[in-house]
């Protein structure tokens, strides 16, 4: 099936032109809905306070964002003196984000990678761009990239460059440190260990430990997201009214240590999945490590879904192509899920399942994941296809 796709897309350069010539559209239409929003988008109004907020950040006002992206905040509104102009610029650079990502695959895995990767970012490209999710993809998929390529030190600083914009690409470090060769280990690890303490030393010195603490529990919120994955069933069964907090809805209490408990399984099976990962199976390592932490968190945004897409998309042209197509079933569930928000915040049932679904679909996805790396490890044959790697 998947070798008739193949030639009916690649064989024939009008129907490829025609899909490419699609998406590009479909993508041209995203940003402008986008630009018209700019000017009263909630996550963008968020993103508007931050960067006007007068005083110390992390100390006079809190902060839910690590360093890196609060500095973008703050240099683009020092001459953006609106917040529409400030939010076309946040679009524009997530735009970007993704196109470099498109670019990325494209030369370090080949054509096909990269056209699987343009066909599952669309499902939520429209719901991304006006957030910054790209931005921290970008930089992880460019830390992948630059391992493949024999590239340790700039793999170890792209990574903290993420982490520095969002802390979930740290569940990666792991993966990358295992594909790399031995020799090329060690400058992997000093790039990391010498980035990732530049970064600490400055957040620190602008927002104490309290900074830090903002960012890990959103400021300081509290109860269950009502999207994430234990919460979605916990409030299926509870039928909890939502409140809104910290900018987000959630219901009841998370039992202390909990939260920490969940985000140690997260990072003990980020490691196993490096144990077990190698160049050909990296998208699937990609998904178990993003989606293991995904699974575990207290908060679980629709546009979080956008941090599996490379993983799935290179799952999608290799021996793991299922895994990819799990990641595809979430995407779309996740676009259902939140066209029916206003009806799961008003406790219907049909919302709440849809949600439980999407999430139910995820932790099957990556459990496959699991699954297929613990194969891979097991496997003496070699006799699946393995992910290529293009020649540049």
């Amino acid at each position: 099936m998947r070798a008739r796709i193949r030639r009916w897309v690649f064989d024939d350069p009008w129907m490829l032109w025609s899909l490419l010539a699609v998406l590009v559209l479909f993508r041209l239409f995203a940003i402008a809905r986008g630009f018209g929003e700019a000017g009263s988008q909630e996550d963008i109004d968020r993103f508007w306070a931050i960067a006007g907020a007068p005083g110390r950040p992390y100390v006079t006002y809190q902060v839910e964002y690590p360093p890196l992206t609060l500095a973008l905040f703050k240099a683009l509104a020092s001459f953006l003196h609106t917040q529409t102009a400030f939010g076309t610029a946040l679009i524009v650079i997530s735009a970007l984000a993704e196109a470099g990502m498109a670019v990325l695959v494209w030369r370090t895995w080949g054509r096909e990678a990269a056209l699987a990767f343009l066909v599952l970012d669309s499902v939520l490209y429209v719901l991304v761009v006006t957030r910054l999710d790209f931005v921290s993809t970008a930089l992880a998929l460019a830390a992948l990239a630059a391992c493949i390529k024999r590239r340790p030190a700039l793999a170890g600083l792209l990574i903290v460059a993420a982490a520095g914009v969002k802390l979930w690409p740290l569940a990666l470090a792991p993966l990358l440190f295992v594909l790399l060769s031995s020799r090329d280990r060690r400058r992997y690890l000093v790039a990391l260990l010498a980035g990732g303490v530049c970064l600490l030393a400055g957040w620190l010195a602008v927002g104490g430990i309290a900074g830090i603490q903002q960012v890990l529990t959103f400021r300081g919120a509290t109860g269950w997201q009502v999207e994430s994955a234990i919460g979605s069933v916990v409030h299926l069964v509870t039928r909890e009214a939502p409140f809104l907090n910290r900018g987000t809805h959630r219901f009841g209490s998370v039992p202390p240590g909990l939260p920490e408990a969940l985000l140690a399984i997260a990072a003990l099976v980020s490691l196993w999945v490096a144990r077990s990962a190698s160049p050909a199976r990296a998208g699937a390592a990609w998904t178990a490590a993003v989606g293991t932490f995904l699974l575990c968190s207290t908060l679980f945004s629709p546009q979080f879904v956008a941090w599996l897409i490379p993983g799935a998309a290179l799952a999608l042209i290799g021996a793991d192509w299922i895994v990819g197509i799990g990641v595809l079933l979430v995407a779309l569930l996740t676009i259902a899920e939140y066209v029916e928000y206003t009806p799961l915040l008003a406790l219907q049932l049909s919302a709440m399942l849809v949600l439980v679904l999407r999430n139910a679909v995820l932790a099957a996805t990556v459990l496959l994941a699991l699954w297929r790396l613990r194969a891979g490890v097991l496997s003496k044959r070699g006799a699946l296809p393995t992910l290529r790697v293009a020649q540049t």
